[in-house]
């Protein structure tokens, strides 16, 4: 196991427990949340090494999360990337900042997976 820890931030436990079971097969370290406010809370406590986020939520969206983690300066550098069904240029994702990147359901989950973890350095 890898000394990396990482949050899934998703509304329902079986998106927690698919992207979780991916997540600790890689060897990564995982804690989840459903709820937006209490990951917020989590998050800026615990300084995750990254952050996987659904889109659709409770209280807050994906989105909303996003922007203020990106935000916070005692979170800004901690890297994020939105669950979703869409794909970049959907009008849904006009206020997602362009740092946070893009992990989409389905088929290509595991390729969006790679290429974030890449992307920033996560090993």
């Amino acid at each position: 196991q890898l000394n990396v820890e990482s949050m899934v931030v998703a509304p329902d436990r079986m998106t927690q427990r698919v992207v979780s079971r991916e997540l600790a097969a890689c060897g990564y370290r995982v804690s989840s949340e459903k709820s937006a406010l209490r990951a917020l809370e989590l998050i800026s406590r615990t300084r995750p090494d990254f952050v996987i986020v659904s889109a659709v939520l409770d209280e807050l969206s994906g989105i909303d999360v996003a922007s203020a983690l990106t935000a916070m300066p005692s979170t800004r550098n901690i890297p994020i990337a939105l669950l979703t069904s869409y794909t970049w240029g959907h009008p849904s994702l006009h206020d997602l900042p362009t740092r946070v990147a893009i992990i989409r359901k389905g088929n290509s989950f595991g390729s969006d997976l790679a290429e974030f973890l890449g992307r920033f350095g996560v090993t």
